[in-house]
C-alpha cells in the first residue's frame, strides 16, 4: 500500500473522535471517522484502511457485532478496540473475535500511539508473508529454472528494499558460481563465474552452508565487489536438506541495512528458492530421460525429498515466528512487573495494571496457539463411544497409585456429585492424557500429594465442558521455563532428564490431544511449590443420562468421623459421604480423632462408623484403630484406609485387628458405597436438635448468652440468626476491643471469635481475657471462628487460650452440633472435633462456571434465601467497599500483613456466599501477604474485582432464588 498508512476511527461521541485524531495526526498517519457501526463497516469493507479503532459500546451496530462481520468477511484490517474499564469482559471477547488489541478509557497518547505502532508492524510482518505465500505455489510448480530464478526476485522486492539482488546456482562438477540473469539484456561480464572454493561473501556462505551477513563490507576483508560497491550484503545458500545448491545475496548501499525480522523473511524465501529449483531441476530432468525407468524412480525419490525438506523449513519458520511474537509479550510482563514496584501514583499503578493484566492474557492466547506444524504429518481420529467418566479417572488413579504410595506419596481423585459422568467420547484418549499429567506429577513430586479433580465449566442438556485439573507439591517448574514444556523433546530443567528420566514428549502429546479433542491445556507453577495442569474437553452427553450422582444407599442419621492427615483426602471423603446424607466430622491426627470419638460418645452422639488413614505421622492408622478397641468403645465400624503398597500386609493386620473393613486408596466411590452397605449398622433414633443441659458454668435452662465477636457485618446477621434460631441470646462485637469490654461486663456464657478484626485481633483479645481470669476461678470458653484452615493456624488459636476451632463457612446445623458437644465436655474441646467446612480450601479450587454455588451457600443459611439475600447486600455495600480499599491500600504501600488481613476477610465472607471462584483469588492475595510475596497482587486484585462483579451480578438477578 502506497503512501501514509489510513486509520479509521469508528467512534459516536465525536470527542473521543477528536482526541484520536490529535494523538494519532502527528505520526503522519491518514485519519478517516465514522460516526456509527454501520457507517464504519461500509468504509472497512473497502479494505482501504490498515488499523481501525473500534467503541464498543455505540448504539446501533455495536463493536461486537462489527467484529463478528469484519471476521465472516476475512477483512485485513488490524482492529483495536476502546472500552471501559466496567467492560473488559466485553474486551476479552472482543479478542477471541480477532481483535489485535484492547485499550481502556481513559488512556494515556502514548498507549494507543504504542498499539497502534505495533498493529502496524504486525501488518506489515502480514504482508511480508503473504507475499511470499501467495507466489510460493507459482514457484514450486515452475518447471524452468529461470521461471523459479525471476519469481525469487520477484518476491525479494516485494519484502525488502536493496539496491542489487542475484540468485546465484553451483555448478558442481566445475565447483563455480554462476548468476540467473533474469534480464533481456545481455549478460553482464562481472558476473560470470565465482570460485565456489575463492573469495567473496557468496562464496563464504556456499562454502560454509550459513547465513552470511555483513553489517559494513568495508570492514570485512572477505567482500568482494561484484557490479557496484556496496555497503551491507546478506547471503542465504539453497539447501536441498544438507546439499548447498546455491546462494541468494542481496546488497544495499547503506551500512547495517538488514534486521532480524529481514534475516527470517530471507531466509524463508530462500529455502522455498532451493525446493522450486530443485523440483524445475527434476522436472526438466525427468522429462528429458522419461524412456529411463531407474532415472525416473530416483527423480521421484529426490522429489519426496524435497517435500520433506519443503515441510521441514516450513515448521522451523512457524516454530521461530511463534517465539518471535512471545519473546516481546514477555518483555512487557516483565518490564511492567518491575515499573509495578517502583514509587507509583494510584492512577498510574491502575495503568500498568491494566497492561500487564493485557499482556498476561494476551501471552495465555498465543500459547494456547498449536505449533501445527509439528503435527500435520499425524492422522488420529478420536473415537466416540459411550463410557463412564468416573471410571476413567479412578483407573488412572489405579495406574499411578503403586508408584506414588511407594513415594510415600498420597494420591487422591475427586469427581464431585455434580459433574456428569455418562458421556459420550474417546475415554482410552482422555485416559492418556490424565495419565501423562499424573505420571509427571509423580514422577517430579518427592513429599506431598497429587490431586486429580474434574469439575464443570459448562452445562447443557445435551453437551458438558469438563475442567480437570492434575495438581502436585513437587519441584515446580521456572517461569522462564514454562513456555517450553509443551514442546517435543524440552524439559523445563536439562538435569531433570538425568534426574527423573523422560524424553519430554508427554506434554507434548498431552497438547496435541487435547488440542484435537477441541480443549486447551495449561500450566501454573511455582518453584519449591508444586504445579497445576488444567486442560478442558467437551464432551456429548449420554442419552437419558443423569445428572446428579445419587448414593444408592441412605444412611441419613448416621455420623462419621475421618481421620486423616491430608486436608484434601479428608475434603473428598466428606464430599462423598453427604451424598448418602451421613453427618461428617474431621481429624487430622491420630490423638485428635481419638479425643473426638469420646467426647462424642460421652455426648450421647457416638459415630456408626470411623474412616482411618494407616500411614499419619505420630500415632499411625493401625495404633490408632488399637487404642479405640482397647478403650472398649469402638464405633459400630471401623474401616481403615490403606495405600496399595504392602496391600497384603496391611490387610493381614486389619484381620489380626479384627477389623473386617477397609478401603485401598485413591477411594474409589463405588468401593465406599460397597463397604458402608455391608457395615452400615442401624440408624439410630433421630431426636430434635434441642440444646442439651448445660455445664455448672451455664445459666438455667438451656439457653446460652453468646458473644459473637466480628468485624464482617454480613457474618454478623447470619451468625446472628443462626444462633437466635437454636435458642440462645446474641450480643455482637465488632473488634477484640469490644468483646474484650463485653466480657468484662459479665453475663457472657460463651465468646465466638473471629480471629482477623481491626483495633484489636481475636488472639490478642483472647490472652487479655485469659489474663484477667488468671486466680479468679473464672474461664470463658471462647471458640475461635475463622477462615483459616491450616494446622498453625490452629495451633496459634489453642496457644493464646483458645477453647475450640471452627473453619468458615459454618451450616447451622454444624454449629449447633458444635455448641452441643463443647458444652457438654464441660467446656474443653479441641479443633479436631468440631466440623471445619473449609478443610482443603488451600488445595482446592473451584472451577465451576457459575460465580456462585447457591447449595453451599443456602447450607450456611440454613435455606433461609431472604437471609442470604439481606447478607450479601450488606456484604456488598459495606463489608467489601471497607475492605477491598484496605485491600488496594495494602498493595500500594506493599503492606504484606495488611493484604492478608483484608484479603481473609473477604475470603471469608465469599466462602460463607457460596462464591467459590472469587473466594480462591481473595485466598491467592491472603497466601501472598502470609508469605510476603507482592509481585503478583495488583494482578490477582484485578481479577478479584472482575470475579466479585460476577458474584453480585448473580445475586442481582431475580431469578437466582
Amino acid at each position: 500500500m502506497n503512501g501514509p498508512d489510513q486509520i479509521l476511527i469508528v467512534d459516536d461521541e465525536h470527542p473521543m473522535q477528536d482526541l484520536l485524531r490529535l494523538c494519532l495526526t502527528p505520526l503522519g498517519y491518514e485519519i478517516t471517522t465514522a460516526d456509527n457501526g454501520l457507517q464504519g463497516l461500509e468504509l472497512l469493507k473497502t479494505g482501504r484502511f490498515s488499523v481501525a479503532t473500534l467503541d464498543l459500546m455505540m448504539p446501533g451496530l455495536n463493536g461486537l457485532d462489527i467484529l463478528k462481520q469484519i471476521q465472516d468477511a476475512r477483512l485485513p484490517t488490524q482492529v483495536i478496540v476502546i472500552t471501559a474499564h466496567g467492560s473488559l469482559q466485553s474486551a476479552i471477547e472482543a479478542l477471541r473475535l480477532g481483535a489485535y488489541d484492547y485499550v481502556t478509557k481513559p488512556f494515556h497518547p502514548d498507549a494507543i500511539r504504542s498499539v497502534i505502532r505495533r498493529a502496524l508492524d504486525r501488518l506489515q510482518m502480514s504482508r511480508k508473508l503473504t507475499a511470499i505465500y501467495e507466489l510460493s505455489q507459482e514457484m514450486t510448480l515452475a518447471r524452468d529454472v529461470m521461471q523459479v530464478a525471476r519469481t525469487v526476485l520477484d518476491i525479494a522486492g516485494r519484502i525488502l528494499r536493496f539496491k542489487e539482488c542475484n540468485l546465484w546456482l553451483i555448478d558442481q562438477p566445475r565447483g563455480e558460481l554462476y548468476p540467473i540473469n533474469t534480464s533481456e539484456r545481455q549478460k553482464d561480464p562481472v558476473l560470470q563465474l565465482l570460485p565456489a572454493d575463492g573469495k567473496g561473501i557468496i562464496a563464504a556462505a556456499a562454502r560454509s552452508a550459513q547465513v552470511v551477513y555483513v553489517p559494513d563490507t568495508q570492514q570485512d576483508p572477505r567482500y568482494m565487489v561484484v557490479g557496484e560497491p556496496n555497503r551491507s550484503e546478506l547471503a542465504v545458500p539453497l539447501k536441498v536438506k544438507d546439499r548447498v545448491i546455491g546462494v541468494l545475496n542481496v546488497e544495499r548501499a547503506e551500512a547495517d541495512a538488514f534486521k532480524s525480522d529481514d534475516l527470517q523473511l530471507f531466509s524463508t524465501l530462500a529455502a522455498q528458492a532451493a525446493v522450486a529449483i530443485e523440483n524445475a531441476r527434476l522436472h526438466q530432468a525427468a522429462h528429458e530421460e522419461i524412456a529411463e525407468r531407474k532415472r525416473v524412480a530416483e527423480a521421484l525419490r529426490i522429489a519426496k525429498e524435497v517435500a520433506e525438506a519443503a515441510n521441514q523449513s516450513k515448521s522451523e519458520f512457524l516454530a521461530r515466528m511463534s517465539h518471535e511474537i512471545r519473546t516481546p509479550i514477555h518483555a512487557i510482563i516483565g518490564m511492567t512487573s518491575l515499573a509495578l514496584e517502583a514509587d507509583l501514583t494510584p492512577e498510574q499503578r491502575q495503568y500498568l495494571g491494566v497492561a500487564e493484566s493485557s499482556a498476561e492474557s494476551l501471552l495465555g492466547l498465543i500459547n494456547d496457539i498449536l505449533d501445527f506444524s509439528k503435527i500435520e504429518a499425524g492422522r488420529l481420529e478420536l473415537d466416540e463411544i459411550e463410557f463412564d467418566l468416573r471410571a476413567v479417572v479412578e483407573q488412572t488413579a489405579d495406574t499411578m497409585a503403586l508408584r506414588a504410595h511407594r513415594k510415600g506419596i498420597e494420591l487422591i481423585c475427586r469427581v464431585p456429585p455434580h459433574v456428569p459422568t455418562a458421556l459420550i467420547g474417546d475415554p482410552l484418549r482422555l485416559q492418556q492424557v490424565l495419565i501423562n499429567l499424573a505420571g509427571n506429577a509423580v514422577k517430579f513430586t518427592d513429599s506431598g500429594e497429587v490431586v486429580i479433580r474434574v469439575d464443570v465449566a459448562s452445562d447443557t442438556a445435551e453437551r458438558a465442558e469438563l475442567h480437570f485439573a492434575v495438581h502436585d507439591s513437587g519441584i515446580g517448574i521456572a517461569a522462564d521455563k514454562q513456555s517450553m514444556i509443551f514442546e517435543s523433546f524440552r524439559q523445563a530443567d536439562g538435569s531433570a532428564s538425568r534426574r527423573y528420566g523422560g524424553t519430554g514428549l508427554g506434554l507434548s502429546i498431552a497438547k496435541q490431544l487435547v488440542d484435537l479433542m477441541g480443549g486447551q491445556i495449561q500450566a501454573e507453577s511455582y518453584v519449591g511449590v508444586g504445579s497445576t495442569f488444567h486442560f478442558t474437553v467437551s464432551l456429548k452427553k449420554q442419552r437419558g443420562a443423569t445428572a446428579p450422582q445419587v448414593a444408592p444407599i441412605d444412611l441419613k442419621g448416621h455420623a462419621v468421623l475421618v481421620i486423616d492427615d491430608s486436608a484434601t483426602c479428608r475434603h473428598v471423603l466428606n464430599e462423598m459421604l453427604t451424598q448418602a446424607q451421613v453427618e461428617v466430622f474431621e481429624a487430622d491426627s491420630g490423638p485428635a480423632g481419638i479425643k473426638a470419638a469420646n467426647r462424642a460418645q460421652s455426648a450421647g452422639r457416638a459415630f456408626q462408623f470411623v474412616l482411618l488413614d494407616k500411614n499419619m505421622p505420630g500415632l499411625d492408622g493401625f495404633a490408632t484403630a488399637r487404642q479405640m478397641i482397647e478403650a472398649q468403645a469402638p464405633p459400630a465400624s471401623l474401616i481403615l484406609l490403606l495405600p496399595s503398597e504392602n496391600l497384603r500386609e496391611d490387610v493381614a493386620a486389619c484381620q489380626e485387628l479384627g477389623i473386617p473393613s477397609h478401603l485401598v486408596k485413591p477411594i474409589k466411590q463405588s468401593d465406599l458405597w460397597k463397604v458402608l452397605t455391608v457395615t452400615a449398622p442401624p440408624a439410630p433414633e433421630i431426636t430434635p436438635p434441642v440444646i442439651e443441659p448445660l455445664a455448672a458454668t451455664a445459666p438455667a435452662g438451656s439457653r446460652l448468652n453468646i458473644l459473637l465477636a466480628d468485624d464482617n457485618l454480613a457474618g454478623q446477621l447470619i451468625g446472628q440468626r443462626a444462633l437466635e434460631k437454636m435458642g440462645h441470646t446474641v450480643q455482637l462485637a465488632n473488634n477484640g476491643r469490644e468483646a474484650l469490654q463485653q466480657v468484662e461486663a459479665g453475663n457472657i456464657d460463651l465468646l465466638l471469635m473471629d480471629v482477623e478484626m481491626p483495633d484489636m485481633d481475636g488472639l490478642e483479645a483472647t490472652r487479655q481475657i485469659r489474663q484477667r481470669e488468671a486466680g479468679t476461678g473464672r474461664h470463658i470458653p471462647i471458640v475461635a471462628v475463622t477462615a483459616y484452615a491450616m494446622r498453625e493456624d490452629q495451633e496459634r488459636c489453642l496457644a493464646a487460650g483458645i477453647d475450640g476451632y471452627l473453619a468458615k463457612p459454618l451450616s447451622p446445623a454444624k454449629l449447633a452440633h458444635a455448641i452441643n458437644v463443647f458444652w457438654s465436655s464441660v467446656a474443653t474441646v479441641s479443633a479436631a472435633t468440631l466440623p471445619q467446612a473449609a478443610a482443603g480450601q488451600a488445595v482446592e479450587q473451584a472451577t465451576t462456571a457459575s460465580p456462585v454455588n447457591l447449595s453451599a451457600a443456602l447450607e450456611v443459611v440454613d435455606g433461609d434465601r431472604d437471609l442470604l439475600r439481606e447478607s450479601v447486600q450488606i456484604f456488598l455495600t459495606q463489608d467489601y467497599v471497607r475492605q477491598l480499599a484496605d485491600l488496594r491500600e495494602a498493595i500500594e504501600r506493599c503492606d504484606a500483613l495488611m493484604v492478608k488481613r483484608a484479603a481473609h476477610g473477604i475470603k471469608g465472607a465469599l466462602a460463607s456466599f457460596g462464591g467459590w471462584p472469587a473466594r480462591d483469588l481473595a485466598l491467592r492475595l491472603e497466601m501472598m501477604g502470609r508469605e510476603e510475596n507482592l509481585a503478583d497482587a495488583s494482578s490477582v486484585l484485578h481479577e478479584l474485582e472482575a470475579e466479585i462483579d460476577r458474584f453480585a451480578a448473580f445475586y442481582a438477578r431475580p431469578d437466582w432464588d
